[in-house]
């Protein structure tokens, strides 16, 4: 029963993996714009003693890009994506995507990111207000504008872009990503000032599948165990047969 033994195995190691993720979405429950994730797997009937077992295979990764809950917090520069979309900003290894819209002002009035990632623009350049801007009102289009020295004045317009499948842009922390394709404009996503969109995560949700991927855990040592006992039995057997 080798092949059910290697197979029982490497259910384990797909368990193993689906609580890592479990686990990994319950610590981004609370992070904003965070996407839950889950490993899909197929299913492939293999003969055991006593009958036959289901054993998964692992086939793709699946996140869910459906909108988390939206929280209004009164910062001005606080935004939030309605419908399909992420906001631009520059890393030191490269442009990354976000839904995290908590925003910010550094020292040299940048629009950043909570990691202290400049946002870009739609054109790609960051986007700088003046210590004396106020009045901050922003678009559902993403654009800026600001009262500077008692006129009402275009600060920017805050980039906001897609992809053909967001399922595929790999996550690289929290809720930020990085693409191995061109973004395109977003035509549908919708800024919307003085809120964050939150994790998307539903607790309850996860730690049923929590519970559920052990039981399934134990039942596959359950049998690796007995697989184990019978074959020692086996080998008595035998031993006493040639003796």
């Amino acid at each position: 029963m080798l092949d059910a033994n290697l197979s029982t195995l490497q259910l384990q190691m797909i368990l193993t993996r689906q609580m890592d993720m479990v686990a990994d979405n319950l610590a981004n429950a609370s992070t904003p714009g965070f996407k839950s994730e889950m490993m899909a797997v197929s299913a492939k009937r293999i003969r055991l003693p006593g009958g036959s077992e289901l054993i998964g295979q692992p086939m793709a990764l699946e996140r869910n890009m459906d909108d988390g809950s939206f929280t209004q917090t009164g910062n001005p520069l606080d935004m939030a994506i309605k419908g399909a979309g992420f906001f631009v900003v520059q890393t030191p290894l490269g442009e990354r995507y976000t839904r995290n819209g908590h925003f910010q002002l550094d020292a040299q009035g940048q629009l950043v990111s909570p990691a202290g990632y400049p946002v870009l623009s739609e054109g790609g350049q960051p986007i700088t207000l003046q210590p004396t801007d106020t009045d901050i009102a922003i678009g559902q289009d993403g654009t800026i504008s600001v009262r500077r020295n008692g006129t009402q004045v275009n600060a920017g317009t805050i980039g906001v872009v897609n992809f053909g499948d967001p399922t595929k842009l790999q996550r690289v922390s929290g809720s930020l990503f990085r693409a191995t394709e061109p973004p395109q404009p977003a035509e549908n996503g919708r800024v919307i000032q003085g809120m964050v969109e939150e994790s998307n995560v539903v607790s309850v949700a996860e730690i049923t599948r929590m519970i559920d991927i052990n039981r399934r855990f134990q039942a596959a040592q359950r049998i690796i165990e007995a697989e184990s006992d019978r074959s020692q039995k086996a080998m008595q057997v035998l031993t006493k047969t040639t003796a």
